[in-house]
């Protein structure tokens, strides 16, 4: 990844979209120590200074228990957690996807719920009792 990142060095900054990141989030265990002190070192350490590299991460854990060493002051610039949408918020999405009118009933709304609307009785499996994607 060094080389990409470097050769890409054009006096601008450089965003690395990392999807799925909860390896790199997470407090440190065995399992992912070397792969967040290699982020941080990436971010904000020597190698990071140099490329000039910001990480933008993404997860679909809930209530995740960062790192601290992510969370100290200057290394984290947000943090953002999508909650479901109430229903006036989802039918505006829902609208504007052209989809057909959301039911009444239900009174929150995860992006893939209104994304599978109106399929959503429709995918085998589901445990209509709980919400389909995330939430927080």
């Amino acid at each position: 990844l060094l080389p990409v990142l470097l050769d890409l060095k054009n006096g601008k900054r450089t965003f690395l979209v990392v999807e799925d990141a909860d390896m790199l989030l997470l407090k440190r265990k065995g399992d992912n120590q070397t792969a967040i002190a290699e982020m941080l070192n990436l971010s904000d350490g020597i190698i990071g200074k140099a490329i000039d590299v910001a990480i933008i991460t993404s997860t679909n854990g809930q209530s995740l228990e960062l790192d601290p060493a992510i969370t100290r002051p200057g290394r984290l610039c947000r943090r953002v957690e999508f909650t479901a949408l109430d229903y006036e918020q989802a039918s505006k999405i829902a609208t504007s996807l052209e989809k057909p009118a959301l039911p009444k009933n239900k009174k929150y709304w995860t992006l893939a719920e209104i994304y599978a609307w109106p399929h959503l009785d429709n995918i085998e499996g589901l445990d209509k009792s709980k919400p389909v994607g995330f939430s927080i």
